[in-house]
């Protein structure tokens, strides 16, 4: 079967395709065919190994010091059908069609993956009737993140958020989930993707690249930053006293705020990844069919072009999610 192969740590160019062998289901294993993926920051941070000190350096001692070698093939997202199944599988039929994710275990950019059922990194859930694999694949990693982050929140109904890198894949579904649990959204991205954005019901935009949003007497009471890159003291500024601040990208640093904040006042850090889990991916399966969430897809490449789908989804410019078609 066809793979992308990731033979280095480096650039996009680091990813080739190549032929490895097409795997067979285990006991309680099911063999997915698999017709779209979606490429995250997280693949494309993990394949080029820039990532915070400490992290970069367990990655290395997971996957391989100066290689890959544990894990030669990237991809957590996945959509696709039911081809065979291993003894124990409850639940599924042949020619379902599936989503889900494998988390850390990766191995998503290729024509098939068995997945374990039961398993903590592998989630495998029944697709929405009404979506195409493109879309799919597009909503369990991100989807999961933004869900995860406004849960860990708390956010109610009429308190304030800000999303900073609202434009991307995670930003699109949490602008999707605030609105649904009935918070005010102000988003903040690149002025390219404000239609788009406006689109899904924000409150108000921000364009970064003209505007500074802690220049504006407005607080918040809870800011998720996508982006990871925001200074914590205008964070901690722009925020209400009770407020939460929401960050994917945890570093020594903010650890170290997270301690001080904790002693020091009532405002609060929250950081960290997600606990992917089936019920919740369940539960945004569920949105989808009450046309509360969607997938917004910006470009979809095929397999054999991996490196341009990477160079474009870390290039800041992607509106929504980047997927690739595996198979014809």
């Amino acid at each position: 079967m066809k793979a992308v192969i990731w033979n280095e740590y480096g650039p996009p160019e680091s990813l080739v395709i190549g032929e490895i062998d097409k795997p067979s289901p285990a006991d309680n294993e099911i063999l997915v065919k698999i017709q779209s993926v979606s490429v995250n920051a997280g693949d494309c941070e993990t394949r080029g190994l820039r990532l915070p000190g400490i992290m970069a350096f367990a990655l290395r001692l997971f996957i391989g010091l100066k290689k890959p070698k544990r894990i030669k093939i990237l991809g957590q997202d996945y959509a696709g059908e039911v081809e065979t199944m291993g003894k124990g599988v409850t639940g599924f039929n042949l020619g379902d069609r599936v989503f889900g994710t494998t988390d850390i275990g990766l191995g998503t950019y290729a024509e098939y993956i068995c997945l374990r059922q039961g398993a903590d990194n592998h989630l495998i859930e029944k697709m929405p009737d009404s979506l195409k694999y493109t879309e799919a694949s597009a909503i369990p990693v991100s989807g999961l993140e933004a869900l995860y982050f406004l849960k860990k929140a708390k956010i109610e109904k009429d308190e304030s958020i800000l999303i900073i890198g609202a434009g991307g894949s995670i930003g699109t579904h949490a602008i999707q989930l605030a609105k649904h649990f009935k918070a005010h959204v102000t988003a903040v991205d690149r002025g390219e993707k404000q239609e788009m954005i406006e689109s899904l019901g924000v409150d108000y935009f921000i364009d970064y690249q003209s505007e500074d949003y802690s220049s504006k007497e407005i607080r918040y009471d809870v800011i998720f930053d996508v982006t990871g890159k925001s200074k914590m003291l205008k964070i901690l500024k722009t925020l209400n006293p009770n407020g939460r601040f929401l960050d994917l990208n945890p570093t020594f640093s903010k650890f170290a705020a997270k301690l001080f904040i904790g002693l020091a006042g009532n405002k609060k850090i929250i950081i960290g990844g997600a606990k992917r889990e089936s019920k919740e991916l369940i539960y945004l399966r569920g949105l989808v069919d009450k046309g509360i969430l969607k997938p917004i897809i910006d470009k979809t490449y095929s397999l054999d072009e991996i490196a341009a789908a990477h160079r474009y989804a870390e290039s800041g410019l992607k509106k929504g999610h980047v997927t690739i078609k595996v198979l014809k």
